[in-house]
C-alpha cells in the first residue's frame, strides 16, 4: 500500500508496528500508532486514508460480531423450539401414539420444511444485513456480490431494488473517482477537474474529492487562460477577450503583467468601437461603449487619444440616436397628430432624445408640447376644464395649429365647458369672458362655421342674463347673418324662418329685450337645419377630434345622439354629427 511514499516514515519502526497491527486487526494499538504517525506527518493525505480505512473496518467487524451473535442466538432459541416439539412427537410415537402416525408423521414433515424455511430466511436477512453493513463501510462491490445473492432466492425481498441501486451509484461513483485520479497522473488536468467534479455533485463529502478539486483548480495553468484570451483577441471576439484578460489580471495581477495590460487595453478600446460601428447603434450600445472606455482610461488615465476618440464616438451615436429619436416620433405624428397614441409615441421618443440632448431647446419644445397637449385632453376628458385650458393655451400660442387643429378645438370646447359651469354657478362675467375667448379661437379656424354660431350663441346668452339686451340681440342677430342661418331657414324650415323675421322686426323697433328672446328661441330651433353625418369611431379616435374633423362641437354631437357624457364616445359607436355649411356655401 505504501510502497512508493519516501523513508520519511515508511522505513519507522512505528510505521511497521502499525501496518503489523493493522493486518492483524489489532485496530485499538493500531489506531493509536498511526495516530502518533499522523502528528509526525501530518501533510500526508495517506495516513489520513489509512485512519478511515482502519476505522471503517474496525466497525465492520465489529457489526459483523454482534450481528453473528445475534443471529447465533436466535437460531439457537428457534432449534430448541423445534427440537422440543420434535421430542413431544417422539415421546407420543413411544407412548403407543400408533393411530395418529400419520398425522405425526406429516407433522414432522411440516415442522421440518418449516424449520428449513426459517433457515433459509435467517441466510437472507444475514446476508442483507451484511450487504447493507458493506454499504455503511463504502465497500460497495462486496455490499453488492451479498444483494445479488438474496436477489437469486427472493427478488422481491423488501428494499433490496433500493440497496442494489445504492451499491451501483457508489460503484460508479468510485470508478469515476478512479479515472479521475489516472488523468491527473496522466496530465490531464482539465479532464480530471471534470471527473472529480461529477463525483463532488454526486456526494460533496466522498473522499477527498473536495480537497482534489481545489488542488486542480490552483493547478490550472494561468498560461492556458492567457492563450484562450489570446485567441479570442486574435478572433476580434472582444467582449470575450476583455473577459479574459480580466479574469487573469483578477487571479495574478503580476502574471505578465505587461502583455495583459496591454492586450486589455487595445480590447478595451475595439471592444467600444466594435459597439458604435453596429448598423443601428442604440443607446445600450453608447452606454456599454462609454464603459470600455472609462476601463480604458483606467489602465491609462489622461490618455487624450481615448478622450478624444470617446468624444467623437459619443458625438457620432448621440447625433444618430437622437435623429432616430426625432424621425420616429415625427413619422408617428405624420398624418395623425391628433391621434393620442401616436402622440404619446412620440412623448417618448422626444424624452429619449432629451436624455441625450438635454439642452435641445428644439426637442424640448416638441416634448413640452406633446406633454401639455395629451394632459390637456385628459384633463378634458375628466372635466378639469381650468387646467385643460392652461396646458392647451399654452401649446396653441405658439403652435395654434397643433395637432391638425384639435389642440384649438379641444381649447375651444374647454373654455365653452368652463363658461356653462360658470353660468350654473351665477357668475355670468367670468362666464362671458370664457364664450368670448372660445368665438375668437372659433375665429381663427377654417370652416368653423357651427362653433363661431354655437359660441356667439352662448356670447349672447350671457350679455342677456346680464341685462345687456342690446348688445346680446345685436350678436345674435350677427350670429345669425354669418352663419348662414337665415338662408338655411327660408330654404328648410319656414317657422324658423318666420321666428328669424320676428326678432329682426323687434331688434328694428328698438325692442331689444323682445328681439333678444326671439332670437334666443329661434337658436334653439335652429339645430333642425344642420347638415348631419353618420359616423363609426375608429379605434383611438376621441370627441374633440372628431368635432374638428367634421367641423362641429362636442356639444352638438352629444345633443344629436342623446347624450351628456363625452366619455360614451367609444371604438365602434355610430355617431351622428352635425354641422353648418359656410355662409358662402348654404
Amino acid at each position: 500500500m505504501f510502497e512508493n511514499k519516501a523513508d520519511a516514515y515508511v522505513n519507522l519502526p512505528l510505521f511497521r508496528e502499525t501496518e503489523r497491527e493493522f493486518q492483524q486487526g489489532n485496530w485499538a494499538s493500531g489506531l493509536a500508532h498511526l495516530q502518533e504517525l499522523e502528528e509526525a506527518f501530518p501533510l500526508e493525505p495517506d495516513l489520513r486514508t489509512w485512519r478511515q480505512e482502519m476505522i471503517l473496518r474496525a466497525k465492520v467487524d465489529e457489526v459483523e460480531m454482534e450481528e453473528e451473535a445475534r443471529q447465533k442466538n436466535l437460531f439457537l432459541r428457534n432449534l430448541a423450539f423445534r427440537l422440543a416439539g420434535l421430542a413431544l412427537v417422539i415421546v407420543l410415537v413411544i407412548f403407543g401414539l400408533r393411530a395418529f402416525s400419520r398425522s405425526i408423521q406429516a407433522q414432522w414433515y411440516a415442522t421440518r420444511a418449516q424449520m428449513q424455511e426459517d433457515v433459509l430466511t435467517l441466510e437472507q436477512a444475514s446476508q442483507f444485513r451484511n450487504g447493507q453493513n458493506l454499504l455503511l463501510a463504502n465497500r460497495p462491490e462486496e455490499a453488492l456480490t451479498y444483494f445479488q445473492k438474496v436477489a437469486e432466492v427472493n427478488p422481491d425481498y423488501p428494499q433490496l431494488d433500493t440497496f442494489m441501486g445504492q451499491a451501483r451509484k457508489m460503484i460508479d461513483m468510485e470508478n469515476t473517482y478512479q479515472k479521475a485520479l489516472s488523468l491527473k497522473t496522466s496530465g490531464d488536468l482539465s479532464a480530471a477537474l471534470s471527473a472529480f467534479q461529477s463525483v463532488y455533485d454526486r456526494d460533496p463529502r466522498y473522499k477527498d474529492t473536495s480537497l482534489q478539486i481545489k488542488t486542480l483548480q490552483d493547478s490550472l495553468s494561468l498560461e492556458d487562460q492567457f492563450a484562450q484570451a489570446t485567441a479570442a483577441f486574435g478572433d476580434n471576439r472582444w467582449s470575450e477577450a476583455v473577459a479574459g484578460f480580466e479574469a487573469l489580471k483578477a487571479a495574478d495581477p503580476t502574471y505578465r503583467k505587461t502583455d495583459v495590460e496591454d492586450l486589455l487595453y487595445q480590447s478595451y478600446i475595439n471592444a467600444a468601437e466594435a459597439r458604435l460601428t453596429e448598423q443601428e447603434p442604440t443607446l445600450e450600445s453608447l452606454q456599454a461603449a462609454d464603459e470600455y472606455y472609462r476601463k480604458a482610461l483606467a489602465l491609462k488615465p489622461q490618455n487624450k487619444d481615448i478622450i478624444n476618440k470617446q468624444a467623437t464616438a459619443r458625438r457620432s451615436v448621440e447625433d444618430y440616436l437622437v435623429n432616430s429619436y426625432m424621425n420616429t416620433a415625427l413619422q408617428a405624428l405624420t398624418g395623425q397628430a391628433d391621434s393620442l397614441d401616436a402622440l404619446q409615441i412620440a412623448e417618448e421618443n422626444f424624452s429619449q432624445a432629451l436624455a441625450l440632448r438635454p439642452d435641445d431647446l428644439q426637442v424640448i419644445k416638441q416634448l413640452d408640447f406633446a406633454r401639455k397637449y395629451i394632459n390637456g385632453v385628459e384633463a378634458f376628458n375628466k372635466g378639469l376644464w381650468t387646467q385643460a385650458v392652461t396646458d392647451l393655451e399654452a401649446v396653441y400660442v405658439e403652435e395654434p395649429d397643433y395637432a391638425n387643429g384639435t389642440a384649438r378645438q379641444t381649447l375651444y370646447e374647454a373654455y365653452t365647458a368652463r363658461g356653462k359651469n360658470g353660468l350654473a354657478s351665477g357668475d355670468y362675467l367670468a362666464a362671458l369672458e370664457d364664450f368670448k375667448r372660445a368665438a375668437v379661437l372659433a375665429q381663427d379656424a377654417p370652416d368653423a362655421a357651427l362653433r363661431l354660431y354655437d359660441s356667439q350663441k352662448m356670447v349672447a346668452y350671457a350679455q342677456g342674463l346680464l341685462g345687456n339686451y342690446q348688445e346680446a340681440a345685436l350678436v345674435y342677430k350677427v350670429s345669425v347673418d354669418q352663419s348662414g342661418l337665415r338662408n338655411l331657414a327660408q330654404l328648410k324650415d319656414k317657422d324658423l324662418a318666420d321666428k328669424i323675421k320676428e326678432a329682426d322686426i323687434a331688434y328694428n323697433a328698438g325692442n331689444f329685450e323682445g328681439a333678444y328672446n326671439l332670437y334666443r328661441q329661434a337658436a334653439e330651433a335652429g339645430t333642425e337645419v344642420y347638415d348631419r353625418v353618420t359616423y363609426v369611431v375608429q379605434k383611438g379616435e376621441y370627441i374633440t377630434q372628431l368635432a374638428r374633423k367634421y367641423n362641429s362641437t362636442v356639444d352638438a354631437i352629444l345633443a344629436a345622439n342623446g347624450l351628456t357624457d363625452a366619455s360614451k364616445v367609444t371604438e365602434n359607436r355610430v355617431l351622428v354629427i352635425p354641422s353648418l355649411p359656410s355662409a358662402e356655401n348654404p
